[in-house]
């Protein structure tokens, strides 16, 4: 059991580990700003800066004069930057910030003297740095009465439409953005801003250009931040490392890539991610914020630690498994975030308990959510954590069984109730259920997903296959498909055979084109008998593609609100040099799909599997620019774990020499799996050029049975 236990904790913890962001227009540089807007308030004494703030204060709440309310603005800006607590003084309470202090100093100033330009500039500053302004529609109000006296800096342009929108006042935050682009204020921060008002207006076109804009226009480290702000709500961990290498021009159509690539796996119109990211910030930002103290940064973040072994200090059943990488929302937010509302809720408030030493442990209270996604549950727990601002189950733990997820996951409701039985739950099967609780806590802040969720899950198993027309050397896709028959809804006839119709919706992105191409068919199918031992409905299209295709998604309906799909947002591009190699297609009889090629019948494993005790063929093209006599092909199959290969040696190696003319070549051997193991494999070929250098290799993924 320590060993299991050691095993566990030893494993990477399941989190983004993303850099912490800022929430967009916070300033990294206020020092620096300050230097230029408060001149003469450059203090490096604090003693010397709480004694002006004093006199100041004084000064200026004995009159009316902007001047001097102006000097204590930038006073309690400077303050604001070194370290100490703060104190009240005018429209200063205890407990406000010097920050809060600037911000209400500034608004006075500006009410005084509304074009003043460096009071709104300051009050701008701390106004978009502060998590949460105090009186914001009166900030709000000042800072729109300052823009139309003219005072049109940048950061009071970005300020007055930034917290505008957060208000609702839709029509001063585009007069402010407009004005900001007009005069080259921080563009990618204000298109950043239309966009999130083009989606609140479900302008799914405006709010994806403006959005690609906003990337496109991200030159220096500041606005490339505010752009990854929003990213990092939707990103793998991988884009985010591929995100942080891009060059200027490379970052538009890059993220123009990435949300067109998540419209068609998820079987949505062009634009809906991107639409639904900004309603899901929405909703996050209302009901998931965080408020937090700075100085809380540290231990709100912290996840497992070697102190702790795991367990939180505050509820020791309860493990906190993920490090938390930012401070704007909770934990619950961050899942919303990439996933949209749960499925099914359920909450929990556990009584506090007296032990018999007197000791009294606090209760707690938690929340389970439960997704089904793609017919797989994705099961979520939330546990209060306090000094968080937050008065509900807010951090994200592994671990926890009991009555909460009745009707939310029956393992653990089962092993709830055997809890409250003399013979109790074993430490094995607690491990196991944090061990999957990791699982899917990994799959929750590492990916995402925006596809309807239908009332029934449709199974569908799909593969796409690039090829070349033999005599045109035009690029098609040929796509095989399985469904899995007792998933439908069907229609019985007369003579008492079963019939379902089925929607189709075949989906291809090319990033590198930007052709983006749609096949919509319906399919009526006769389902097996009862004693058929046919467990899927298989068959086949053939479609436009083009070589370039980078994402793909295969969806299936039916009226009743059933739904499936299968898709691949990561397909490597065919060739394009002098020799090249199409995907490869897999058959095997038996499987009930055979296409007639050029009056060729060529066998198809639509359900990606295949029997051992049969051979498997293999049907490939090689595209060659100039006649070989002899080119040598191997064909290979890797184990693979968990989707890696695991051993550079094959399982099952052939290679044989073939000879290439100009245009395109056709090869179809057969290959015997009988002496392998159960299990997938990784099915590559390779085509070797006439000195023996490999030029081009393709590869599928095959699962023996």
């Amino acid at each position: 059991m320590i060993l299991l236990a050691f095993a566990l904790l030893a494993q990477q913890l399941p989190a983004q580990d993303f850099p912490p962001v800022d929430r967009p227009g916070a300033d990294p540089m206020i020092a620096a700003d300050l230097r230029s807007l408060c001149p003469a308030a450059a203090f490096t004494d604090r003693d010397a800066a709480l004694a002006a703030e004093r006199t100041q204060g004084l000064a200026a709440s004995s009159g009316n004069a902007p001047d001097a309310w102006l000097t204590l603005a930038c006073t309690r800006a400077v303050l604001s930057t070194m370290k100490g607590s703060s104190r009240s003084g005018p429209l200063m309470l205890a407990g406000d910030s010097w920050a809060q202090g600037a911000i209400s100093t500034g608004v006075k100033v500006l009410e005084l003297r509304p074009g003043d330009r460096r009071a709104a500039d300051i009050l701008s500053v701390f106004a978009m740095d502060e998590a949460d302004v105090q009186a914001l529609g009166r900030v709000v109000a000042r800072l729109a009465d300052a823009v139309k006296a003219g005072a049109n800096g940048g950061p009071t342009l970005r300020a007055c439409s930034e917290l505008s929108l957060r208000i609702g006042r839709v029509d001063l935050t585009r007069r402010c953005a407009m004005a900001a682009l007009a005069g080259g204020h921080d563009s990618t921060g204000h298109l950043l801003v239309l966009a999130r008002l083009s989606a609140r207006e479900h302008d799914s076109v405006n709010a994806t250009e403006q959005f690609v804009k906003a990337a496109s226009s991200a030159h220096d480290s500041i606005a490339k931040l505010a752009v990854t702000w929003h990213l990092q709500w939707f990103l793998t961990p991988a884009e985010r490392t591929v995100w942080a290498s891009l060059g200027d021009g490379a970052r538009g159509p890059w993220v123009r890539d990435r949300l067109i690539s998540r419209d068609v796996r998820d079987g949505q119109p062009t634009g809906a991610r991107i639409v639904e990211h900004f309603k899901r910030l929405e909703y996050a930002d209302s009901s998931f914020r965080l408020h937090t103290a700075k100085v809380m940064g540290n231990s709100m973040m912290r996840g497992a630690s070697a102190a702790t072994v795991g367990i939180d200090p505050d509820f020791p059943d309860t493990w906190r498994d993920y490090n938390r990488w930012q401070l704007v929302l909770d934990d619950r937010g961050a899942t919303w975030m990439r996933f949209g509302a749960p499925e099914k809720r359920s909450y929990h408030e556990q009584p506090g308990v007296t032990m018999r030493n007197g000791i009294k442990v606090p209760g707690n209270s938690f929340e389970a959510w439960r997704y089904t996604l793609d017919g797989k549950p994705l099961v979520l727990t939330f546990a209060y954590e306090p000094f968080s601002g937050q008065v509900g189950p807010s951090r994200m733990v592994s671990g926890n069984i009991g009555d909460i997820y009745c009707g939310i996951d029956a393992w653990r409701c089962t092993l709830g109730a055997r809890a409250q039985t003399r013979g109790g739950v074993t430490q094995e099967l607690r491990m196991q259920v944090r061990q999957q609780d990791r699982e899917y806590i990994s799959e929750a802040t590492t990916k995402d997903d925006n596809s309807p969720r239908g009332d029934k899950q449709i199974e569908v198993i799909a593969r796409l296959h690039r090829l070349w027309e033999v005599n045109s050397g035009s690029p098609f896709a040929m796509v095989t498909y399985a469904i899995k028959a007792g998933d439908l809804a069907t229609q019985k006839a007369s003579n008492g055979s079963k019939s379902a119709l089925i929607d189709f919706n075949l989906r291809r992105w090319d990033g590198v084109s930007g052709a983006l191409l749609d096949t919509v068919f319906a399919r009526r199918v006769t389902l097996p008998d009862s004693t058929s031992k046919q467990s899927h409905l298989t068959g086949f299209v053939v479609t436009s593609a083009t070589a370039t295709l980078t994402s793909w998604s295969m969806v299936a309906t039916q009226p009743d609100k059933r739904r499936g799909r299968m898709w691949d947002d990561v397909t490597p591009p065919l060739d394009r040099g002098p020799l090249a190699i199409s995907d490869l297609v897999l058959g095997q009889e038996g499987q009930g799909l055979t296409w007639n090629y050029h009056n060729a019948p060529l066998l198809l494993a639509p359900l990606n599997a295949v029997d051992r005790k049969h051979p498997v063929s293999l049907y490939y093209q090689v595209r060659s620019e100039r006649t070989l006599a002899v080119s040598h092909a191997t064909v290979a199959l890797y184990p693979l774990l968990n989707g890696a290969v695991t051993t550079e040696q094959p399982a099952l190696q052939v290679g044989f020499d073939q000879a290439l003319r100009t245009g395109i070549n056709e090869f179809a051997p057969v290959l015997d799996v009988s002496r392998l193991a159960h299990g997938s494999y990784l099915l590559e070929v390779q085509v070797a050029d006439d000195h023996g250098a490999v030029v081009t290799r393709r590869a599928v993924t095959l699962n023996v049975d």
